[in-house]
């Protein structure tokens, strides 16, 4: 009889543990994070906080939560959802406003529980400051707007501004990050990779009140090709 219970106590167990969740691991997981745009950021509007997740343990489910200061004691936290099975690799992007100069940003990743399983900080970060604005550039032939990267000064409209070099991979999609930028340059540039919610983002920073300029010349049906209306 007590060799009974015993396989049967043992049985149960087994059972147990098959049922029981597998927690990931937290050296199964790495963690690559951007903030804003390579690092630059405008102090006071939301910002795209990009982080690539890669998984090599066990099925995932968590969240990924980005920290801002507010004031001197004060804190925001931004979070979403995180599923990421055994074997992946995902992009997610936290959208967060950034009203002080932060030069770090912590980003921490926590299972169903809240426990952590990675924390990293994104540090030498550059905020820019209210009374200047984001300059948006686009182009194909980096060389061609050089020029712009060097601020110009005396002028009323191209002054305090911050060069943003931008492709089709990250250009914004929201309304609210594209208010960032008050000038977009688009030069030799194939506007055909916009997806459609990068198209009417740009057409309602227009709306807005944003300033483009199109460059022309012999590649100027490139540039344009993308663009209607």
């Amino acid at each position: 009889m007590n060799r009974l219970w015993t396989i049967t106590a043992v049985c149960l167990t087994a059972l147990f543990l098959f049922f029981l969740p597998v927690t990931a691991r937290a050296e199964s997981i790495s963690v690559d994070a951007e903030v804003g745009f390579d690092g630059t950021y405008l102090r006071g509007s939301w910002t795209p906080v990009r982080v690539v997740l890669r998984n090599t343990g066990n099925d995932l489910e968590g969240s990924l939560e980005v920290t801002v200061k507010v004031g001197q004691d004060g804190k925001i936290v931004y979070s979403t959802p995180v599923s990421l099975p055994n074997d992946s690799e995902k992009e997610y992007t936290v959208f967060a406003r950034i009203s002080e100069a932060e030069r770090t940003i912590s980003i921490r990743l926590t299972d169903v529980n809240g426990k952590t399983l990675q924390s990293v900080k994104v540090e030498g970060l550059n905020p820019i400051g209210e009374n200047n604005y984001l300059l948006g550039l686009l182009t194909d032939d980096h060389p061609s707007l050089g020029y712009w990267k060097d601020r110009m000064a005396g002028n009323q409209l191209f002054s305090n501004y911050q060069p943003i070099s931008l492709d089709a991979s990250d250009f914004p999609d929201r309304r609210e990050v594209m208010s960032a930028f008050s000038v977009l340059i688009l030069n030799n540039f194939d506007t055909t990779a916009f997806r459609p919610e990068q198209l009417d983002t740009l057409k309602d920073w227009l709306e807005d009140g944003g300033v483009l300029i199109v460059g022309s010349g012999a590649n100027g049906k490139r540039t344009l090709a993308g663009l209607t209306g």
